[in-house]
């Protein structure tokens, strides 16, 4: 859904750079189902290395912060998947 609404407000972005805080990452290989789309997060910091930082609910039955990692490589750094597009919030 989230993937579908930033696509008609020209707000989704592929790839796994640029986000800023108050974005929307989106893990997984894709938005066509939930098996493909896994999990999403708030992007609440970004440093100056590129390493984000984000808040995700769901878990480990809580709402963590989690970070900074480098969003290339988010399911090495403990993610739910890689990154594979992300929602502006602007």
């Amino acid at each position: 859904m989230t993937h579908t609404w930033g696509q008609g407000k020209g707000r989704t972005h592929d790839g796994d750079t640029g986000m800023q805080p108050g974005d929307i990452v989106l893990y997984g290989t894709g938005p066509d189902t939930t098996d493909t789309s896994v999990h999403t997060g708030v992007v609440v910091a970004v440093g100056t290395d590129g390493r984000i930082t984000t808040v995700e609910g769901n878990s480990g039955n809580e709402v963590r912060k989690h970070g900074p990692f480098d969003p290339q490589h988010a399911e090495n750094a403990g993610r739910p998947a890689d990154i594979y597009a992300w929602v502006s919030a602007v």
